[in-house]
């Protein structure tokens, strides 16, 4: 997919024309709105991301607890407990590009 964007120069010149020229004007109302949009996307973005970190540092927690109340109950070594904490590759955290 190609990006067209309008350049500075180009918006300057339809808004000159705006008041009098309804197209340039519902252009630029959409350019406001798009602009508005895409902001609001950037940051539930950057929301989502630190979520997925919360949670997975919170899953990393809650496997060490269940791993360290099996420990106890069986008493295992340490060592059987982180290791079976290592996630598969597949089950790592995830950078927001995979989203």
């Amino acid at each position: 997919m190609i990006d067209h964007k309008a350049t500075s120069e180009q918006w300057e010149s339809i808004e000159v024309y705006a008041d009098d020229n309804l197209y340039d004007a519902c252009f630029l109302e959409l350019r406001t709105r798009v602009e508005t949009l895409e902001r609001r996307c950037e940051v539930q973005l950057m929301q989502l991301s630190d979520l997925q970190e919360r949670h997975h540092r919170l899953t990393l927690r809650v496997g060490h607890l269940e791993c360290e109340l099996v420990r106890d109950e069986d008493d295992l070594p340490q060592q059987h407990c982180l290791e079976a904490m290592d996630p598969p590759e597949s089950d790592q955290h995830t950078s927001q590009e995979d989203y």
